[in-house]
């Protein structure tokens, strides 16, 4: 605020950019800033292989440069170890400096950092006194950097609300700037005092904070609320004075315009959906796609079918759904991948084709599809033809205004969707510009430009019709901060929506973050703080509303996927006891458990005339329990993963040791506790070990049977082992059904499919092998190959037991492990990382073993990659194998021992702490794990006794 002229920060810096006589001619954003660090990465490095490799990775680090251009980080202030990344930085802020001297395209930071030049003019010309700033806002550094050079010019002050919330103390205390935030309330006398501020005891008047119990999913929750909602508006409140609140929206997106106007509740909202979920704009992605892919089967047929499609043969009487139904069959029945000539090929066989299906196709109706596909095939050589962006772009939207035309003066949702994916394809011309200044090529092939076109389309969104004379407000969280208003629906309070949590960034740690902001004073965002800022988010919401705040969630995700509730809910709910006794809110016993849990003795005298005395008694003996679980600072461990029970097995397997770097506590449910997975065994497939099991014993007896023929001799002839294995392999598919004897029962057909399925993988598998192994030969070899070994930990060796899939000794006297590994790619099974952190033990203690057995210092180790479908790997990698990064078995020894040591003290010692990671997606054991639960985490990330572990795992939990 600026006297009384109101902007955000984007408008104070597009009024001071005015004064710069300064041409703006385009702004950089997503898929343009991509692009930059894309043509910039490339070339000799790792980072350029790695972009190169996964292009989807520019994107990743187009966001952690982001984060060091906008805190103003030199490349230089980078510390050691970060070379690569420093060159990078400093390529990408050259190719800037051009774009905004020779093209007149700035990126958001660029704009603020042009604004700061005309920050003076413009406050002096209009003669400004003072300003202010209100509102929740955590400066970033491009935006401080502008502020600051406005208060150089008036007196400016700076209202945080609720800065003495303990996340906001922390951001007061590492302010870079010379003026300060000053705390102020967002409402005067708030219904739910800010939590994060205040003891959780606090008073809250009565019925104040209100909790709808989960019930079915969003759309139910969306049902619920909005009921609540009307009865307000049935008391006369006023609409402006009533908020729902999301962490995010999205989930909700599809339903809040019909569900607000079937109540006939007027609203306003930012809510933006993305314009691909209308019929409408998915038909121009899937013209893209088909022009692109040169007339691909799917996109065609989807094309087809799109009401939107342009329909000429109305005339002729063919009836609108046979084109789309002909092609999917035509297609389908003479397996049509793309091309024109395939198509041609099946109108041209309809007949026969079609017949067993019972379907006639007319001489008009052929003769217009050979049209429509002849028309597309001419647009599709047009396009893939184009060498640059812009004409890419060009030739997709001449094609979409033939075949997907918006009638002059339609404003229907489906024109407004398709004309916002239109914009969105035609924000890839700056492409090109990025392309002139930092070197880039043209996308010579299509297959790039498609992937460009897919990302625009992706980001375009259309805002729906909302009331523009004011109504219930529905904002997501961030946008709806600092609002004062009466009434506040907070929902979508799930575990999978709120808190949203940040991956570490790969390319620069968070200590590398902090590191920086302690040396620099500068404003660099660590993502491991993202959990307090939700936290103070919650907490800001939750304080804006005068008279009430209702809290909901859902039990189930849009997919029908249980959603847990969210780890903040309890905390906020054990609040609501005045309210939790009458209608439908919370059940009795559940208010008794919640006053016991945050209430004790007073909250329970509350609610004595409304319990059973037998409820009340039964509560108080499990309150010891309670006290210790929700104590953020206690000692006691024992419900933590600190068992004390000594569990260490008399046989040790790598297996097992592995289990244990990858979570402590998921070990010590399976291993010691012995409890069965959760989850049904699906009939119709095969478990994943069965799987593996299976993929073992045939190359066990195919590779066994090769040796005892002598047909892994030096100078054998390729062909003649090859074949040799295909009969092996087909024999062993043909008649080994212990494993699979149910499913080729039950479901012939199905086993049947993957028999053959699985046979085409492992010739195509073995082949590779003998082509690499043959030209050497192998001396020996050995297939499940089992082993005891005393392994020396510290002074007390454990006896270490194990089996080796393929064990060979080669002429030059090289003795090669391999493991193989039948599930996804297993490239993070050999990363160095994962090793030395625990999580991958297997393959390098085989190398460290076998050479310690057998006195031998040429050992190799590799992971054979041996998937059903390996077709869906090809586009990682054109080899089966990961080899081990080190060589020299002392190195690998070296390597893994202080891993080995932490895992063998810790089970020793009877510590099973979790581990948050991304296998907790998929862990059988994630309902009795207590990872989200903040008392928890908060012990066990304070305590000494998982020092050891939390440093070996890299901070976890």
């Amino acid at each position: 605020m600026l006297g009384h002229h109101f902007v955000t920060f984007r408008g104070l810096a597009e009024r001071c950019i005015a004064e710069t006589d300064t041409e703006v001619r385009g702004i950089l954003e997503g898929p343009a800033l991509s692009r930059v660090v894309r043509n910039c990465a490339l070339g000799p490095g790792p980072l350029g292989r790695l972009v190169e490799a996964q292009p989807r990775i520019a994107g990743a680090l187009a966001s952690t440069l982001r984060d060091l251009r906008d805190a103003c980080v030199e490349p230089t202030e980078l510390p050691d170890g970060f070379e690569n990344l420093s060159r990078l930085y400093r390529r990408t802020e050259e190719v800037h400096r051009r774009l905004e001297q020779e093209q007149g395209l700035y990126d958001r930071i660029g704009l603020f950092r042009l604004a700061r030049r005309g920050v003076s003019a413009w406050a002096g010309r209009l003669g400004f006194r003072r300003a202010e700033v209100h509102g929740a806002t955590e400066l970033v550094g491009s935006a401080g950097d502008l502020l600051e050079a406005l208060a150089q010019c008036v007196p400016l002050r700076f209202y945080q609300p609720d800065a003495e919330h303990p996340h906001a103390a922390a951001v007061r205390n590492r302010w870079s700037w010379s003026f300060g935030p000053e705390p102020t309330p967002v409402a005067p006398r708030p219904a739910v005092p800010l939590v994060g501020a205040v003891p959780l005891v606090a008073a809250v008047p009565d019925r104040a904070l209100r909790l709808l119990e989960p019930h079915g999913g969003p759309l139910e929750e969306l049902e619920r609320v909005a009921a609540a909602v009307l009865g307000l508006l049935d008391d006369h409140t006023a609409p402006a004075e009533i908020a729902v609140v999301a962490r995010t929206l999205e989930p909700y997106a599809t339903w809040i315009p019909a569900i607000f106007e079937r109540y006939g509740i007027p609203f306003r909202s930012s809510l933006r959906e993305p314009a691909l979920l209308t019929p409408d704009a998915r038909a121009l992605l899937h013209l893209a796609r088909a022009l692109l892919g040169n007339l691909d089967r799917e996109p065609i047929v989807e094309l087809l079918g799109s009401r939107r499609f342009r329909w000429e043969a109305a005339s002729k009487g063919i009836e609108r759904r046979r084109l789309p139904e002909l092609a999917e069959r035509l297609g389908r029945r003479a397996g049509v991948l793309d091309g024109l000539d395939d198509w041609l090929w099946a109108i041209g066989r309809a007949r026969d084709l079609l017949r067993d299906e019972g379907i006639t196709l007319s001489e008009p109706e052929q003769t217009h599809l050979r049209d429509v596909l002849q028309a597309l095939a001419a647009d599709s050589e047009r396009a893939r033809r184009a060498r640059t962006f812009s004409e890419v772009v060009r030739r997709i939207l001449d094609a979409g205004d033939r075949w997907l035309p918006i009638p002059s003066g339609e404003t229907s949702e489906g024109a407004r969707a398709l004309e916002a994916a239109r914009d969105g394809l035609s924000s890839l011309a700056l492409l090109d510009s990025v392309d002139r200044v930092s070197g880039g090529t043209a996308p010579a092939d299509p297959r790039e430009a498609l992937r460009a076109v897919e990302e625009a389309l992706r980001g375009a969104y259309v805002q729906p019709h909302t009331d523009p004379d004011g109504g219930v407000l529905v904002l997501d969280a961030v946008q709806a901060r600092a609002l004062p208003l009466r009434h506040l629906f907070l929902i979508g309070l799930n575990d999978s929506l709120w808190p949203q949590r940040l991956e570490e960034d790969p390319f620069l740690p968070d200590r590398v973050r902090l590191q920086l902001r302690d040396e620099l004073c500068r404003p660099v965002p660590s993502r491991g703080e993202s959990e307090q800022e939700e936290r103070f988010l919650l907490d800001l919401l939750v304080s804006q509303a005068t008279d009430t705040v209702t809290l909901s969630s859902h039990e189930f995700d849009a997919t029908g996927r249980p959603a847990a509730p969210s780890c903040y809910l309890r905390g906020l709910a054990s609040r609501a006891i005045p309210a939790t006794v009458e209608g439908d809110l919370v059940p009795l016993p559940e208010a008794l458990v919640r006053a016991a849990l945050h209430g004790g003795g007073e909250a329970l005298g509350k609610l004595t005339d409304e319990a059973p005395p037998e409820l009340a008694e039964s509560l108080e003996r499990g309150l010891p329990y309670v006290s210790i679980v929700e104590d953020f600072d206690g000692s006691d461990l024992r419900y933590d993963g600190a068992a004390e029970l000594d569990a260490s097995p008399l046989r040790w397997s790598p297996t097992h040791l592995e289990r244990i770097g990858l979570c402590p506590l998921r070990a010590f449910f399976s291993q010691v506790l012995g409890v069965p997975e959760l989850g049904a065994r699906v009939q119709t497939e095969l478990e994943a070990r069965e799987l593996g099991e299976l993929i073992h014993k045939a190359l066990q007896e195919t590779y066994t049977a090769l040796e005892s023929e002598g047909l892994l001799r030096p100078g054998t002839a390729t062909d003649r082992s090859s074949q040799r294995a295909h009969e092996k392999l087909a024999e062993i598919l043909g008649s080994y059904l212990p494993l699979t004897e149910a499913m080729a029962r039950r479901h012939p057909t199905l086993w049947e499919g993957l028999r053959s399925q699985l046979l085409r993988a492992l010739e195509a598998f073995v082949d590779w092998d003998l082509d690499r192994l043959l030209p050497e030969g192998v001396e020996e070899v050995a297939c499940e190959h089992r082993f005891e070994h005393a392994y020396r930990v510290d002074s007390e060796p454990i006896l270490i037991v194990g089996k080796i899939d393929r064990l060979l000794r080669t002429p030059a006297g090289i003795l090669r492990i391999a493991d193989y590994k039948s599930g996804s790619t297993p490239e993070g099974s050999t990363a160095k990382v994962a090793i030395q952190r625990g999580r991958s033990l297997q393959l390098p203690l085989y190398l460290v073993i076998t050479g310690e057995q057998r006195s031998a210092a040429d050992v190799e180790a590799e992971i054979l990659h041996t998937p059903v479908r390996p077709e869906r790997f090809r586009w990682r990698r054109a080899a089966w194998s990961y080899p081990l990064g080190w060589s020299s078995v002392e190195e690998v020894r070296e390597q893994i021992r202080r891993a080995i040591l932490t895992l063998v003290t810790l089970v020793r010692e009877g510590r099973y702490p979790f581990r948050r990671d991304s296998h907790c997606r998929s862990c059988p054991y994630t309902l009795a794990c207590r990872r989200e639960h903040p008392p928890t985490r908060t012990r066990i990330e304070k305590a000494e006794a998982f020092a050891d572990y939390r440093t070996l795992a890299g901070g976890a939990p």
